[in-house]
């Protein structure tokens, strides 16, 4: 089923549109539509044959066109024009889970982090900390994903254990949680 990958792009559509300041009405449009498809019990490829995508709730004629051009060609145009307006680095933040757009633009504007790297190496200086909403932040690098948390937003110590049951190569940066 495809009904996973369009929902990413979905939602990656939303989160580049919110970075680019776009209408909030345009972002929760994608988001809505990403979380309905996947949350479909029919298979999206079967619902595009039958011409029914737009009995989808929040699927309208534009964004079925978007989801027959994903599913004949492994990509949307629109979607890989916004990837190109906006700079890879600033795309790349938005990846990490618990990072939003609104964060992810705040720190790249601040600090213009491109790889995970430098995401890495900002996170074991205090800067990350002039970032609002960040008293202390936390990085978790590990299979190729990283998660960034603030002090309000932190799980609990449990949460990390679950973390390294889950990938055993997960490696703690920056400042110490203080649980």
């Amino acid at each position: 089923m495809r009904n996973l990958e369009i929902s990413f792009v979905f939602n990656q559509i939303a989160d580049l549109l919110e970075i680019q300041g776009a209408n909030p009405f345009r972002v929760r449009a994608y988001r809505r539509a990403a979380l309905n498809i996947e949350g479909l019990a029919d298979n999206i490829e079967t619902l595009s044959l039958q011409g029914t995508l737009r009995n989808v709730p929040g699927i309208g004629e534009d964004l079925a066109n978007k989801i027959d051009e994903y599913l004949r060609t492994g990509k949307i145009a629109f979607h890989e024009d916004l990837k190109k307006e906006v700079p890879p680095g600033l795309a790349r933040l938005v990846e990490i889970p618990s990072v939003g757009p609104k964060t992810a633009k705040e720190i790249y504007d601040r600090f213009r982090i491109e790889t995970i790297e430098d995401l890495e190496a900002l996170c074991k200086t205090d800067k990350l900390l002039g970032v609002p909403g960040f008293k202390k932040a936390l990085i978790f690098i590990g299979s190729a994903r990283a998660t960034i948390f603030s002090e309000e937003r932190c799980p609990s110590r449990s949460s990390f254990a679950n973390i390294s049951r889950v990938s055993p190569t997960v490696s703690l940066m920056g400042a110490v949680f203080d649980g």
